[in-house]
């Protein structure tokens, strides 16, 4: 899950089974977590209201 200085929030749920290999746990992870910055970054439409919150 991230927070962004500037608001914006996302996260990435996955459903796997347990790696034997850690490094490759790190792999994916970093890989997972460079996506989702560049999506992030391309996302120029955000919703306005949070889905989670009354405002």
């Amino acid at each position: 899950m991230v927070t962004t200085v500037d608001n914006r929030c996302w996260a990435v749920l996955l459903n796997a089974r347990d790696c034997p290999n850690p490094a490759r746990l790190d792999e994916m992870r970093g890989v997972l977590d460079a996506l989702m910055w560049q999506l992030g970054n391309l996302t120029t439409d955000w919703p306005i209201l949070s889905a989670f919150r009354d405002e």
